[in-house]
């Protein structure tokens, strides 16, 4: 670490690290630039204790530095090598109605030239990516053939240079994951580890160009442009998973750019392509913005989600993009803001005990009384188009509402296991997880298994460890199943050294090993 003295009124990150911080909001510029965890400027947090925890967040933190600065000099040294490159453009952005604007945003021949793939790879690696890695990203999204099935997403890539490099980066990643499954890219010595790596840093940077370029410019941001935006925060996430707040804090800025007036009428020109994108793209947002606030304890974000299913004037349905029914999703998102707000009157010394059981007893009745409801229509509806507990919405939706049951728990009375609440919720999930008639989605549902795997009994944690350790997909590295599995085995293995007495639950877990997992 640098000899200069230690930041005492910058963020907990750049405190950490020694380095002067500019103190920007809702994160810093010093963690931007380098793709780290700004912890912001609340109270201490519970890693900053002078011992193991403080130590293994500044190595965590060392690492991610010497990662983002390894992939800058590569990416800079492929550009230098594609200095003698023809120079011709590629069209940026599209107007609403999907036609190219050429003025608009140019990416020049050295960048696509740097990502190019022989035309047969190209369509390769493009099919790949729509018929194995997009539904592997989300695999309960099940468009209808009569609303085009997946066209929209294709139509988007290719009018979009930088989104479409993106995905054949994806899906160059993903194709490296399987021939070397138990080996780091940056260890390998598997054919085209190398080369798939440095087709991904330069996609990253492409995206960046793209977002970049599209912010900076002097006209006002289009719809689509917003649109665009979104769906690059998404493939930056799934590119690069460590910065993943910053991009979530940067989509909160699009979201809210889109809910103007003058947006919303401009919707009404939007090709049929950018509208079923932008129904997707905000309600992947929602989505990792309701669960951002059970990883980080805050709901910072939340906003961004009440945002993205607004955007749709009820037309978003989070079931139709993650499987779970709303209603599900919006009471997690309830319990994370109850956490956060326990938590402030905690430290403020004024924490009502009453009130605090009182806001939690009405989550939990809104939970029981929809799981109820989603029940007896089951059973007793005759309408073809209820869901029955066969099907995997119901299955779904059912999981979560049962760990959400753990998590307000938990919120309530803490991580202890063996409390009757807590202990119910965690065999009710387990139920609805055994439920699946396929096991293979059962892998997909991190949340679930997280939240309700940090309270498993010893004699459980076979059942929780299975799915997590074999992933929702082939290749270890794609995804973040062994950083969930890491999470819970530190959870397990603190309650057995310590025979019970000490408890963690998964956020704590989180601060120990110096990881923030979206739990996606």
């Amino acid at each position: 670490m640098s000899s200069k003295s230690r930041s005492t009124t910058g963020c907990w990150t750049c405190r950490l690290r020694r380095k002067k911080c500019d103190e920007q909001s809702p994160a810093c510029s010093v963690c931007t630039s380098l793709a780290l965890t700004c912890h912001g400027y609340g109270a201490r947090p519970q890693w900053m204790d002078g011992q193991g925890r403080e130590r293994r967040m500044a190595e965590s933190i060392r690492q991610a530095v010497k990662e983002t600065a390894s992939q800058k000099r590569r990416a800079a040294m492929l550009r230098r090598n594609q200095d003698s490159a023809p120079s011709t453009s590629l069209s940026g952005t599209n107007t609403a109605d999907g036609s190219s604007s050429p003025n608009d945003c140019t990416l020049s021949s050295s960048r696509s030239s740097s990502l190019a793939y022989s035309d047969e790879d190209e369509a390769s690696l493009l099919m790949h990516y729509l018929d194995h890695v997009f539904p592997l990203q989300f695999p309960f999204y099940k468009p209808s053939i009569l609303d085009g099935g997946r066209g929209w997403l294709l139509s988007i890539l290719m009018q979009t240079k930088p989104l479409y490099y993106a995905a054949l980066s994806l899906a160059a990643y993903h194709l490296q994951s399987i021939r070397c499954p138990s080996v780091k890219y940056a260890e390998s010595g598997c054919w085209g580890a190398a080369r798939a790596q440095e087709q991904r840093v330069l996609a990253i940077e492409g995206l960046r160009k793209h977002l970049e370029a599209i912010s900076g410019s002097a006209k006002k941001r289009s719809l689509v442009d917003n649109i665009e935006m979104l769906c690059s925060m998404v493939l930056l996430i799934a590119l690069e998973a460590r910065p993943w707040r910053v991009h979530l804090r940067a989509a909160s800025i699009f979201v809210d750019d889109m809910r103007t007036v003058g947006m919303q009428e401009s919707r009404r020109e939007l090709s049929s392509s950018y509208n079923l994108a932008l129904y997707f793209f905000a309600g992947v947002m929602a989505w990792y913005d309701i669960l951002s606030c059970v990883t980080t304890g805050a709901k910072s974000f939340c906003h961004c989600a009440l945002g993205c299913l607004a955007i749709g004037d009820g037309f978003i349905q989070l079931d139709k993009v993650m499987g779970c029914q709303s209603w599900a999703m919006i009471c997690i998102m309830e319990i994370a803001a109850l956490d956060e707000w326990k938590r402030g009157e905690q430290a403020c010394g004024r924490l009502s005990v009453r009130e605090l059981a009182s806001r939690a007893a009405d989550i939990e009745r809104k939970l029981e009384g929809s799981l109820d409801e989603m029940a007896r229509a089951a059973l007793h509806s005759p309408e073809s188009s209820a869901l029955k507990p066969q099907d995997p919405v119901y299955l779904i939706t059912q999981a979560f509402a049962c760990a959400a049951l753990v998590y307000v728990h938990v919120v309530v009375s803490g991580p202890h296991p063996q409390l009757p609440e807590i202990r119910n919720g965690v065999v009710r999930t387990l139920a609805a997880l055994e439920a699946f008639p396929d096991r293979q989605m059962v892998r997909a549902l991190f949340w679930p298994l997280c939240i309700a795997g940090a309270m498993a009994l010893e004699k459980e944690e076979e059942f929780f460890r299975g799915p997590v350790a074999q992933g929702p997909v082939c290749g270890p590295r794609f995804g973040n199943s062994s950083k969930v599995l890491a999470v819970l085995e530190e959870c397990w293995r603190v309650r057995k050294e310590e025979n019970g007495a000490r408890t963690l639950e998964w956020r704590e877990a989180m601060e120990r090993l110096g990881v923030e997992v979206l739990l996606v």
